[in-house]
């Protein structure tokens, strides 16, 4: 299966029905391979294992073939997942498990009655679907048994051991029953330059106020009547907020014309549309000159802005993006700008978002609020990272973040196992 073809499964509106004709898909989704490929590939790590011979192995929750190598073989593993905690502790919830809204429905929190009902019946279809009628995972568990891989596929039974999550503070997520095997390292964040480092054209063009960053993901491609939209709604909202000015990493479908956008504002500089950003989007938001982060809700566009303090409108495509548009909304970190319209947008909606995130100016009750609430989940995280890092620094003298303490457990993980084995 293409990439175009997956994200044609994977992008749909937030709602209940088209929730669960994604999940009808979703074998092709995470397999598009043969089986006969998935066999190949999952003997090809086994025998890579046993050559490394590692005191342990970290997995993707999604990554089945890895999964079933370290099953077959019995090798030690963590699962580093890429989202917060309840995306992968649902097993440990019981019936609670109905008050989350299942991925990509769009079920507000706290779910009402009627959504409560159906999460039921998203569960019950898919634990049915999954295990007894989706043609692809049969096809494949039936290759799989033939040469001995037992159980089900990796994402419905992943390895037992520790899963370290981007969680962080209880607060920041949805009430739950933590399993003591779950641990927390809070947003990883890559290390990068700085932005006067990676482009010093643009650091100067930062230094002159406050802005608006829109950054969509690699794979989200504007449409024309994309820009339109977003040329209407930053009319209206750079004419109501004239401290600010826009920079817009564009990535197009075709023979898409910018054009449209000349005329959204006289003063011209107030507009930078590029192709590519020399500097990564976590360097910008550190700049502390970004007023709202405008991002399609991945996994590290949310904790990056949630890391930063960074008020956040969320214009999601894809099922696992719309649970970061509604815990922004949650959280009041800011505003879901397509629940209606997605996974495209409109203008009046989006209008809506900016104005309830910024206001009409930097001094606007919203504005100040959102802005408050954001720096309060900063700080949570900020507490978070000290509680886990007990006083140690890294070797350059610096506090110890996400990655730096993910890479402790796991190294410590290995280590136990090295004693063990030894």
């Amino acid at each position: 299966m293409s990439a175009r073809q997956v994200l044609k499964y994977y992008t749909h509106h937030p709602s209940f029905w088209e929730n669960l004709k994604f999940l009808t898909h979703l074998g092709e989704v995470l397999h598009g391979e043969p089986p006969s490929q998935y066999i190949r590939t999952t003997f090809e790590i086994i025998d890579l294992i046993r050559e490394i011979d590692p005191d342990i192995c970290v997995l993707d929750p999604l990554f089945d073939v890895g999964t079933d190598a370290v099953k077959y073989l019995d090798r030690k593993a963590v699962i580093l997942h890429p989202m917060n905690a309840q995306m992968s502790i649902m097993d440990a919830q019981g019936l609670g498990m109905l008050n989350f809204p299942p991925v990509g429905s769009g079920f507000r929190y706290p779910m009402t009655i009627l959504d409560k009902l159906r999460t039921l019946i998203t569960t019950v279809w898919s634990v049915v679907w999954f295990f007894f009628l989706d043609p692809k995972f049969r096809a494949i568990n039936k290759a799989r048994k033939a040469v001995g891989l037992k159980g089900p596929l990796g994402f419905l039974a992943p390895v037992k051991g520790r899963l370290l999550c981007m969680s962080s503070d209880p607060i920041l997520e949805y009430p739950a029953i933590m399993p003591d095997h779950v641990s927390s390292c809070g947003p990883i964040i890559l290390p990068n330059l700085s932005v006067k480092e990676a482009d010093p054209e643009l650091a100067e063009w930062l230094s002159k106020g406050p802005i608006i960053l829109i950054v969509l993901g690699s794979h989200m491609r504007m449409t024309q009547e994309g820009v339109g939209v977003f040329g209407d709604t930053l009319e209206v909202v750079l004419r109501q907020r004239p401290d600010l000015r826009v920079l817009w990493k564009v990535q197009a479908i075709g023979n898409v014309d910018l054009g449209v956008l000349n005329g959204v504002v006289e003063d011209k500089t107030r507009i930078k549309i590029v192709s590519w950003l020399k500097p990564m989007p976590i360097a910008l938001l550190q700049s502390g000159n970004v007023a709202v982060f405008v991002n399609h809700g991945g996994s590290n566009s949310y904790h990056e802005g949630l890391a930063t303090g960074t008020p956040q409108i969320i214009l999601s495509p894809w099922a696992d993006c719309h649970d970061c548009g509604h815990v922004v909304e949650w959280l009041g970190l800011g505003a879901w700008g397509n629940r209606n319209a997605g996974p495209s947008f409109e203008t009046q909606e989006l209008i809506r978002a900016f104005e309830s995130v910024l206001g009409s100016s930097s001094t606007d009750s919203r504005a100040l609020k959102v802005k408050a609430r954001a720096m309060e989940c900063k700080r949570m995280v900020d507490d978070h990272w000290a509680k886990l890092a007990k006083g140690r620094q890294g070797n350059d003298g610096r506090r110890l973040e996400g990655r730096d303490l993910a890479a402790i457990e796991i190294l410590g993980l290995a280590r136990e196992n090295e004693v063990k084995t030894s």
